[in-house]
């Protein structure tokens, strides 16, 4: 089964308009139903700082869009034979150097493969000439900017965003490069700039450019399903980052900050294994991807300075330094890491609360998990931030009940730690393409994440949590 998907680009033909044009994806179903989305690409946020449409910087940015949006409308369930893997044909996706994009499409295929646990094949057409000149609202000036780095509003962010602000040189700025596609991300991502603008350790020291990239609408004789994996979500991050990095210089560094556990993403059961696991900065998809990216003549590079660090080191680093810490005390609970925030009707907090008291975390699925490790490291673990204790489950949780899919993650992660051991997690980690010469500070990495949660439900959990991890 595959699907082919054809992209089609209507360009403005007023210059002052803030849209380049519509962007339109074609495609149809498993029983023949035309499927078109139109593209939602908020494009002058990022062009009012960087002004460029003809690099390919500028054709990056497209593609990370188109692909977004491709790996959106296409159901996993539907359009796979196992349920995962799609054969994918993205076809006459618009760049301005086309035949550059053409002559190494191999390098971006494989990239985006590995990162997406897809089979891609993209081609590309030569982009229809573009009027695009909207007034400037806002005058950047590049030269005052020491980094770039990914700003999603989650824990990890966060933290890189509170390092490079206190470490950085007198006049300079930290750019603050942020995607939402749906109101929540958004949110989370404004309630943490509005608490900075009224901290004088902020003042002066950031700017944040923040674009809409999603899909406006999606027409087909029956719903479309969307697909809610996200495998794509940081490649097209990346390109923005790097859109807005080249601007500053040819060699400026885009700073990808994400804990070396979720990077690595070891797969805690037998069917998480492959590319069921996410690989969103995974050290190969990150290899990969910056070999596609040096292949169409992009050389900033994608630096992940924590990937060697668990998401509780990152808390512990940053905490060391009093001002810091009171930071992220005041920040970290603003922040959003859940992978499920979205399913709160089974939580067991009721709605009441949940709406009451902001609650925009779970509790229970492994992001929320790590986040929980991470804030008791520093002393902020407070259950009554999440929608559900799993350490005391009181309606839809119940650890015991391993039909209930609630439970399902944190009982997987009990079976893994009970039986986790070196020679296992080099294994997996070898299985995943991790080089020879890195395997061992990644297995390190692997076997100190999961001690640290080992030490926490320790602490906090009764014995038969306690059995279930091996600990008693």
């Amino acid at each position: 089964m595959g699907a082919r998907v054809n992209v089609v680009f209507e360009p403005s033909h007023e210059a002052q308009d803030r849209c380049l044009g519509k962007f339109s994806l074609h495609s149809f179903d498993t029983d023949g139903n035309p499927i078109t989305a139109d593209l939602n690409f908020d494009f002058f946020p990022l062009w009012e700082f960087s002004q460029d449409t003809t690099s390919v910087y500028f054709d990056i940015l497209l593609l990370g869009q188109v692909v977004y949006s491709t790996d959106r409308i296409l159901n996993r369930l539907t359009f796979s034979d196992d349920s995962w893997c799609r054969n994918i044909d993205l076809l006459n996706v618009p760049v301005v150097n086309a035949a550059i994009f053409n002559q190494h499409s191999d390098e971006l295929n494989t990239a985006l493969s590995y990162l997406t646990g897809d089979n891609w094949n993209i081609t590309f057409v030569q982009m229809p000439q573009i009027a695009y000149a909207p007034e400037i609202e806002h005058h950047y000036h590049t030269d005052e900017y020491e980094c770039v780095s990914l700003f999603s509003g989650g824990l990890d962010s966060l933290i890189g965003f509170v390092d490079k602000a206190s470490t950085l040189q007198e006049g300079k700025k930290v750019l603050l490069v942020s995607h939402y596609d749906m109101g929540k991300e958004s949110m989370d991502q404004e309630r943490i700039f509005h608490s900075c603008a009224t901290n004088e350790f902020f003042d002066g020291k950031y700017t944040s450019i923040k674009a809409k990239i999603g899909m406006k609408n999606c027409i087909k004789e029956r719903k479309v399903k969307y697909e809610n994996t996200f495998r794509s979500r940081s490649f097209l991050f990346f390109a923005m980052g790097l859109y807005c990095a080249q601007s500053i210089s040819e060699t400026q560094e885009v700073i990808v900050p994400e804990n070396g556990t979720i990077s690595i993403n070891i797969p805690l059961c037998k069917s998480k294994r492959s590319s069921c696991s996410t690989r969103t900065t995974h050290p190969v998809s990150m290899k990969l991807i910056m070999r596609a990216l040096e292949s169409v003549g992009i050389r900033n590079p994608l630096v992940n300075p924590y990937r060697f660090k668990s998401k509780a080191d990152m808390m512990i680093d940053c905490a060391q330094d009093e001002n810091k810490k009171h930071i992220l005390e005041v920040l970290s609970p603003l922040s959003c890491s859940c992978a499920k925030r979205s399913h709160n009707r089974w939580w067991d907090q009721d709605g009441a609360y949940i709406h009451a008291n902001q609650i925009h975390h779970c509790g229970m699925c492994m992001p929320c998990i790590y986040r929980r490790v991470a804030m008791h490291a520093i002393g902020l673990d407070d259950p009554a931030e999440l929608g559900t204790d799993i350490f005391h489950g009181t309606r839809y949780f119940d650890i015991n009940n391993l039909q209930r899919k609630t439970s399902l993650d944190i009982n997987m992660l009990l079976r893994f730690i009970r039986k986790i051991n070196r020679p296992a997690v080099e294994n997996e980690l070898l299985a995943e393409g991790i080089d020879e010469n890195e395997l061992d500070i990644y297995v390190d990495v692997v076997m100190h994440s999961y001690q640290q949660i080992k030490d926490w439900i320790s602490l906090q959990a009764d014995d038969n949590i306690k059995r279930k991890a091996g600990i008693l």
